[in-house]
């Protein structure tokens, strides 16, 4: 498979240097075949640009592609993977994929809420605790169980989520879940894909592939350089 074109100059992700939102389109980029910049971000980086008014919305991820600033992960996700032919030619099972992961925003969310309220319009969190950890419990034990068990029903039965091979779709359900299951999200369930066998054999499956495994090891190095630096 040859190595895909986007565009005249090569395409710079602007994210931190963490996984978040960034690890999925990272993810697009290596197994789409789309050679691109990976410009990670200290916090006090992002903080000084954000403050310059480098990015739209305040915020990362933006994708720098030949000369115009892409603003919205969400976007930047499609675009990538529509380069990288991880959406469905069909535009059926396109739509199932959309739809999964569309499901998916709907964990990322509120999750993202109780990180950073302040994003929201809401203040912090009171320094006890009670009231933050109330919030990931229900996300726990309702919320996210509920999204899981709809997206388990959406996905084949075998092998990828949809249409036989790798989309848009695989990566995404492989990042949340590696949120997810990381962890260091304080109040959510490490086992909480357990029940989800099909999700289970998703991740499974797709950690498995080289490009996913190419980009996982970038990560861990990334993390370690981070855990050296302290």
């Amino acid at each position: 498979r040859k190595v895909a074109t986007m565009a005249s100059s090569k395409p710079e992700l602007v994210y931190f240097d963490i996984q978040g939102r960034g690890f999925p389109i990272r993810l697009a980029f290596t197994c789409g075949k789309i050679e691109f910049k990976d410009t990670r971000l200290s916090f006090p980086e992002f903080k000084k640009l954000k403050e310059s008014g480098a990015f739209p919305f305040g915020q990362v991820p933006v994708l720098n592609l030949d000369g115009k600033q892409i603003t919205q992960g969400d976007a930047i996700m499609r675009y990538v993977c529509s380069k990288g032919g991880l959406i469905p030619s069909d535009p059926i099972q396109a739509l199932r994929v959309d739809e999964i992961c569309t499901a998916l925003n709907d964990i990322t969310a509120p999750l993202t809420f109780t990180i950073v309220p302040h994003k929201y319009g809401m203040p912090p969190w009171p320094t006890d605790k009670k009231e933050f950890m109330a919030v990931r419990k229900n996300l726990n034990d309702k919320v996210i169980p509920n999204i899981l068990s709809g997206v388990e029903k959406l996905v084949a039965s075998s092998g990828f989520a949809v249409g036989g091979k790798l989309s848009m779709a695989d990566l995404m359900i492989f990042s949340v879940a590696t949120s997810l299951t990381a962890g260091y999200i304080d109040g959510i369930d490490k086992k909480i894909l357990s029940p989800f066998p099909k999700l289970s054999a998703i991740c499974k499956l797709v950690s498995e592939q080289p490009a996913v495994k190419a980009c996982v090891k970038v990560e861990e190095e990334a993390a370690k350089a981070r855990k050296a630096k302290k």
